[in-house]
């Protein structure tokens, strides 16, 4: 059994039309939004900008991240304007990416994510999404790429776990010396504009409330620095990490981690690939750290583990190959 491309398309066209229903009467019920319960602290990171606060090293980063989400700011009062933007941001890259129907099918599911996770959340998902179908299914535009980088900057986890999984999926003996120095020099950049933010989340561990503000961090607090206890330092981040701190309080959320923590280590023996040992080296870090890395893989997860529950089931059902 076999669909044509007619019916495949009949059906994504169909099951985005029935996801998009879901979502938009789910976000007028839940009042969603990209600032919706700002329980990091975003949407501040975006005021301070919009007023023309004292950024300091954050300066760079968190001006990306207004003009990202701007329209976003702009509508901050409307839940539902907002639910309209986001399928702008998302529906172009589910709709477009080089990947199987089944696949495609299964994405559309993203638009149920915003009843249990911010905007903000649901975008640095789908930037890891668009790494991850690169190297499992086929080659991505480069347009897509860029556009999962861009999403990155909302987080500086999701931007360290998306530059990870390049470095550990990329076929680099493969590349040219042109091309190696172009990836590294891009990376390099890219690091760079999140240097400020990498070197604010160090201090803010070492002395939460002598490095609590955006302008703490400077050249001067770095010399000035005495009493650092690498231990100490560690402890502190463990502490704050997301699996850490789930634990004992939101019984939902550490259930929901630890599974697709199991969901990361099935497709690692199952796939046995770069691309799936980054996956589990990243969400294992993820886990253990405060912020979206974590939580930036578990719709690439879902998508994964659905797709080889749909294929198995396929095999088992139908003899033809040409249905999987």
């Amino acid at each position: 059994m076999s669909f044509s491309y007619e019916k495949k398309g009949v059906v994504c066209f169909f099951a985005f039309l029935l996801a998009l229903a879901a979502f938009l009467m789910g976000n007028s019920f839940f009042g969603g939004g990209m600032f919706s319960e700002d329980v990091d602290g975003f949407f501040s990171q975006i005021n301070s900008v919009a007023v023309g606060a004292d950024l300091g090293s954050l300066e760079i980063i968190h001006k990306i991240r207004y003009f990202l989400v701007f329209p976003f700011y702009s509508f901050s009062e409307f839940s539902f304007v907002q639910g309209i933007l986001l399928v702008v941001y998302v529906l172009p890259v589910l709709a477009f990416l080089k990947v199987p129907w089944r696949v495609r099918f299964i994405s559309m599911s993203v638009f149920f994510l915003p009843a249990f996770f911010s905007y903000r959340s649901v975008l640095t998902m789908v930037a890891i999404y668009v790494v991850v179908a690169h190297f499992f299914w086929r080659q991505q535009s480069f347009k897509f790429i860029f556009l999962s980088f861009f999403y990155s900057f909302l987080s500086t986890g999701c931007f360290l776990g998306l530059v990870l999984i390049f470095l550990f999926s990329m076929k680099w003996s493969l590349l040219s010396k042109l091309k190696k120095f172009v990836f590294l020099f891009s990376f390099s950049i890219l690091f760079l504009v999140f240097s400020g933010s990498i070197f604010h989340k160090f201090f803010f561990f070492i002395d939460p409330v002598r490095f609590g503000s955006a302008s703490a961090v400077s050249l001067k607090s770095i010399e000035e620095l005495e009493g650092f206890s690498f231990l100490g330092l560690m402890m502190s981040v463990l502490e704050r990490g997301v699996l850490f701190s789930a634990f004992g309080e939101d019984f939902l959320r550490f259930s929901m981690l630890v599974l697709f923590w199991f969901f990361s280590l099935l497709f690692l023996f199952l796939n046995k690939s770069r691309l799936s040992l980054g996956v589990f080296l990243v969400y294992s870090i993820g886990c253990l750290l405060e912020g979206l890395m974590a939580f930036s893989f578990i719709f690439s997860l879902f998508i994964l583990f659905s797709d080889y529950i749909i294929r198995q089931a396929a095999r088992s059902l139908f003899s033809k190959p040409g249905f999987v």
